[in-house]
C-alpha cells in the first residue's frame, strides 16, 4: 500500500471516528433533552395532581363547613322554637294559674258567703225555734181531758201531738197556735209525759212526731205526720165537718 493510500485511509478513519463521537455527542444530548423532557412532563402531572387533590379537599372542607353551619342554623331554629314554646307554655301556665287563682277565690267568696248565711239562717232558725218553745198552745193536760175533749166530743176535733225536743213541732206551734187564736177547734198533746198518756200513743198508733189527728165524734177519722203546711190543717178540719 502506498503512503498517499495509508494516509487516505488514516484520514477517512479519523473522520469516521470523529462521526461516531459526534453522533455519540448528539446521542446523548437528545437522550438527555428526551430525560428533561420526561422530567418535565411528570412533574407537571405531579403538581396538576396535586392542585386537584387539593381542590378536591378544599371542596369536601367546604361541602363539610356548610353542613356544619346548617346544621348549627337548624339547632339554633329548634332552640329558639323551644324557647319560644317554653316561654309560651310558661306564659299560658302562668295565666292558667291567675285564672284558677280567680276561680278558686271566686268560689271560696262564694262558699264563704253561702256559709255566712247559713249560719245566719242558722242563728235565726234557733232563734225561731226559742221563741216558738215559748209559745203558749191550748193543750191537755190529764188522760181525762183526753177523754173529754176527743173521745167524748160530739163534734170534729184535730190533735196535735207533739213534744218540745221535736224541732219540726216546734216549728208547727206558730201555725197550731193561729189555727187555735182563730177559733178552729184544734188542741195540742205534748206527749213528753210518756207515762199519763202511754196507752192513749200505743191506743191512736202515733208514732211519728208531730201527728195531727183528725176525731169526729170521739173516733179518729185521718190524720197528717211530719211538717204540715196551714192550708192542709185548715183542709183536715173540712174533711171532718163534711163527714
Amino acid at each position: 500500500m502506498s503512503k498517499e493510500s495509508k494516509e487516505k485511509l488514516k484520514k477517512e478513519t479519523e473522520e469516521k471516528n470523529i462521526k461516531t463521537e459526534e453522533d455519540k455527542k448528539e446521542i446523548t444530548v437528545n437522550l438527555e433533552e428526551n430525560t428533561k423532557l420526561n422530567s418535565d412532563k411528570i412533574t407537571k402531572k405531579e403538581i396538576v395532581l396535586v392542585i386537584i387533590i387539593v381542590v378536591l379537599i378544599s371542596l369536601i372542607l367546604y361541602a363539610t363547613f356548610l353542613i356544619r353551619e346548617k346544621e348549627k342554623s337548624i339547632e339554633d331554629k329548634r332552640r329558639k322554637e323551644n324557647t319560644e314554646q317554653t316561654s309560651n307554655t310558661e306564659n299560658q301556665n302562668k295565666d292558667e294559674s291567675k285564672e284558677e287563682n280567680k276561680n278558686e277565690k271566686e268560689v271560696n267568696k262564694s262558699v264563704e258567703e253561702a256559709k255566712n248565711e247559713a249560719l245566719k239562717k242558722e242563728e235565726e232558725s234557733k232563734k225561731d225555734l226559742e221563741n216558738n218553745k215559748n209559745i203558749v198552745l191550748n193543750e191537755i193536760k190529764t188522760k181525762k181531758e183526753f177523754e173529754e175533749k176527743v173521745y167524748n166530743f160530739k163534734g170534729s176535733v184535730i190533735v196535735d201531738y207533739y213534744a218540745d225536743w221535736c224541732i219540726p213541732c216546734v216549728q208547727m206551734k206558730p201555725v197550731v197556735k193561729k189555727l187555735q187564736d182563730e177559733g178552729i177547734n184544734i188542741i195540742s198533746l205534748n206527749v213528753e209525759n210518756k207515762n199519763e198518756f202511754l196507752d192513749i200513743l200505743q191506743k191512736e198508733g202515733v208514732m211519728y212526731l208531730p201527728t195531727f189527728g183528725l176525731y169526729k165524734d170521739g173516733k179518729l177519722k185521718e190524720h197528717m205526720t211530719g211538717l204540715t203546711k196551714e192550708n192542709e190543717l185548715r183542709e183536715l178540719m173540712k174533711l171532718g165537718e163534711n163527714k
